[in-house]
Formats: structure tokens, C-alpha cells, sequence
């Protein structure tokens, strides 16, 4: 699985701890983005790419839920458009 930018969608890169060129403190591990430089670990948490699986079974339900409320619709038009 890609880590995507919850952002812009581009495949973001886990950087390794290090220490700061500019103030010489460490640095825990981050993710950058390509586009976007780096986004705060706090803030910004890559989302994992949804598996093929788990969207067919999320449109399986959305569909079941939608044929239940057609059948719920066309009980009532059987009995008021008599």
C-alpha cells in the first residue's frame, strides 16, 4: 500500500530522524509530500490506500441500502396510483 497526502494525492515519502541542518536539534522521522515539502506528523497522517475489496463491499451495501428504499417507493406508487 501507498501513503497518499491527504492533500493533494500525491504518494507521500516516510523521511528518517535526523538532526536540523538549520538549528542543530533532532528530528523525529516525518512524511513529506512532493508537492507540499513536509506536513506536521500531528496534522497531517498519510491516508493508506483503500483495497479494491473494501470498495466493493462498500458499494455493495450503498446498493443494498438504495434497493431497499426503490422497493419502499414502488410499494407506495403500486397503492396510491391505483
Amino acid at each position: 500500500m501507498n501513503n497518499i497526502c491527504q492533500i493533494c494525492g500525491e504518494t507521500m515519502v516516510l523521511r528518517p530522524a535526523g538532526i536540523s541542518k538549520k538549528t542543530g536539534r533532532p528530528y523525529e522521522e516525518f512524511w513529506s509530500c512532493p508537492n507540499y515539502k513536509t506536513h506536521p506528523k500531528t496534522t497531517y497522517e498519510p491516508i493508506k490506500e483503500t483495497s479494491d475489496q473494501i470498495i466493493i463491499d462498500e458499494l455493495q451495501e450503498g446498493f443494498k441500502e438504495l434497493n431497499a428504499r426503490l422497493d419502499k417507493m414502488a410499494e407506495y406508487l403500486v397503492k396510491h396510483l391505483k
